[in-house]
């Protein structure tokens, strides 16, 4: 879902990715209050869309998504547990030999100097060696564990550059793109002024269909559209009480930082250099249409 912050992003709030309904169709002739045309009855029908269940689709692409960032998770622990199994295997064998050559050579010097004084040797030496297949053990894990810790950041931005591409899959199409744009509109704090800022290439759909957004708002708020040009997919939107940052990257961006700290195994910095989840301000317009 998308954060919404009064002034600058918020951190902390539970992140998910939005995937828009098919738009709403115009109400048909004779449905108002008193019986005649409705509000807004000579805008165009919205697109329908009669081959999916918008709410089974956005949960088809949360699940994808998601089952591709556990999939690549869960091969690294798997192969993390291979390690460490192939780790405490060594330290066997190596126990293994050194009883047997501690037993040997306990024997040798029992043989020699009498059966007391044989134990304590082989006490010894059997002590000194397992002291040693500890100490490489020990180091062994830590290897190990370093080495994940490396890794996980990679790793978490290769589940979610998954989780990426089916998000803007589901956006590629004008109509799905314009209807999640209402439904993040319909999300924000509404005041007096409300501003729609769209990726470049979107911002022409956007405008062909500013009627059915103007529609959508209640009464005495002005729609203003804008092109923003660090936008890629997705939508912000802005209004006197806070903002609602709902493009793909963004939320993207976010998720990245939360999933970074919550695998941190020690409470440590594995994400450096990521991102803060708070997002991006505003970008600069590039032109402006006018209030509603």
């Amino acid at each position: 879902m998308s954060s919404v912050i009064k002034g600058a992003p918020l951190a902390g709030r539970p992140l998910v990715l939005v995937v828009p309904p098919p738009a709403p169709k115009r109400p048909a002739a004779g449905s108002g209050p008193s019986g005649g045309t409705p509000p807004h009855a000579d805008l165009p029908d919205a697109p329908a869309r009669a081959d999916a269940d918008p709410e089974a689709e956005r949960a088809a692409i949360l699940a994808a998504a998601q089952a591709e960032a556990a999939a690549i998770l869960e091969a690294a622990r798997a192969d993390a547990e291979t390690i460490l199994a192939a780790a405490r295997k060594e330290a066997e064998r190596l126990t293994a030999e050194a009883r047997a050559a501690a037993e040997a050579e306990g024997y040798r010097a029992g043989y020699a100097a009498g059966e007391a004084a044989g134990r304590r040797a082989a006490e010894a030496a059997y002590a000194e060696r397992l002291a040693a297949v500890a100490a490489a053990r020990s180091a062994l894990e830590a290897e190990f564990r370093a080495a994940l810790d490396e890794a996980l950041p990679a790793l978490v931005r290769l589940a979610l550059q998954a989780a990426e591409k089916i998000a803007r899959r589901a956006l590629s199409d004008d109509g799905a793109w314009v209807a999640y744009a209402r439904e993040i509109l319909l999300s924000a704090p509404l005041l007096e002024t409300v501003t729609v800022y769209a990726p470049a290439e979107r911002y022409a759909a956007l405008v062909g269909r500013r009627s059915e957004l103007a529609a959508a708002l209640p009464e005495g708020v002005a729609l203003r559209l804008l092109p923003a040009t660090d936008l890629v997919s997705g939508v912000r939107v802005a209004t006197e009480g806070g903002i609602v940052d709902a493009s793909v990257e963004g939320q993207i961006e976010r998720l990245a930082a939360a999933l970074l700290e919550a695998a941190a195994p020690t409470g440590g910095n594995p994400g450096e250099g990521s991102p803060p989840p708070g997002g991006d301000p505003l970008p600069a317009p590039l032109g402006a249409e006018g209030g509603r």
